[in-house]
């Protein structure tokens, strides 16, 4: 009988109505300053970006068995240009993270590269995974999972909408279970 140990969820959504909602988000992101994408920071998520994307944030938290009150919105957005990516780091102070990819274009544009908090057990090589990712998708994934944005190796930008989430009554549950 084989048995796994662990396991790590990624929660991958695509968004309805992607054109309408690309307009209302690069229209709601103007009054969010960028990021420096070595440097990224976030400020609590304005009301008017969230109705705007409540589908997949809805979608997850109900997955996740939580409600909306009970999340704690980070938000930030980055334009990745030419030459330019974000090294590998986790959101380790954030119970999970998210990214919806705004303006990417499969063809040319990497998708965020995860790695794995464990190598893998026969070669001892760091297990990496990227999902395959069309613009207007959107993902949840645990803040202490090491991720990077690769290289935008295009001359057109790649631009995404950040996002912590902290869940503080999901962690008292599973205290409170002893997990």
């Amino acid at each position: 009988m084989i048995e796994y140990m662990f396991f790590v969820p990624l929660f991958h959504y695509q968004i309805e109505d992607w054109s309408n909602v690309k307009l209302k988000l690069l229209e709601a992101i103007k009054d969010i300053p960028m990021s420096d994408p070595n440097k990224p920071t976030g400020q609590p998520a304005p009301k008017e970006i969230l109705e705007i994307i409540k589908q997949p944030i809805e979608n997850f938290i109900s997955a996740i068995e939580s409600k909306f009150e009970d999340v704690e919105f980070n938000i930030w957005w980055q334009c990745y240009q030419k030459n330019e990516g974000h090294r590998p780091h986790a959101h380790g102070e954030a119970h999970f993270g998210s990214t919806l990819f705004l303006n990417f274009v499969s063809e040319v544009h990497p998708p965020t590269r995860f790695y794995a908090p464990f190598n893998n057990y026969l070669t001892g090589n760091t297990c990496i995974y990227e999902q395959k990712i069309k613009e207007g998708d959107m993902i949840f994934f645990p803040g202490s999972i090491m991720h990077e944005s690769p290289i935008n190796k295009s001359i057109i930008p790649k631009k995404i909408i950040a996002m912590n989430l902290n869940v503080p009554k999901l962690v008292e549950k599973f205290r409170s279970e002893g997990l």
